[in-house]
């Protein structure tokens, strides 16, 4: 790496990144444990309505049995989901620097109120981070080695 890029900015550059990924993957995380928790309030209330149903001799009991699978099945996913977002949140605030199990509330991302050019935000992204920045100065460096050789 040459002096044109120091070690300095390439840190922060890549624990801004991180902490990006990290927050979005709390977001994520979030969602998934709200999917979750939705499909297993579906199926328990599917498992009551079976239940009365076999109670009132109008069910079959293998229906009974498959929407209690059904429903421990979700709860099962609805805890490995809390155990997702338990881990995400960790990360969150190891990344932050703060207690592992601190308190994490992230606002929602929200959608860009204007619309973006594909090409401009590449050309903004490749300007922004110094590495690729020095990448072409050794480019041009290198083919004016080859053009003196």
């Amino acid at each position: 790496m040459s002096a044109a890029v120091s070690n300095e900015q390439m840190t922060e550059l890549d624990v801004l990144l991180n902490v990006a990924i990290i927050y979005t993957n709390v977001l994520q995380a979030e969602r998934v444990v709200e999917v979750s928790q939705r499909q297993l309030e579906s199926l328990s209330k599917h498992a009551q309505d079976v239940k009365n149903r076999v109670d009132q001799g109008v069910g079959i009991r293998n229906d009974l049995l498959a929407s209690q699978v059904a429903r421990a099945d979700a709860r099962q996913q609805r805890l490995q989901a809390d155990a997702v977002l338990d881990v995400a949140k960790a990360a969150y605030n190891r990344a932050l620097r703060r207690p592992l199990d601190a308190p994490v509330s992230l606002e929602e991302l929200s959608d860009p109120t204007q619309t973006f050019d594909l090409d401009t935000l590449t050309q903004r992204a490749l300007a922004g981070r110094p590495e690729i920045a020095e990448l072409n100065a050794n480019v041009r460096a290198l083919r004016s080695q080859a053009g003196v050789i």
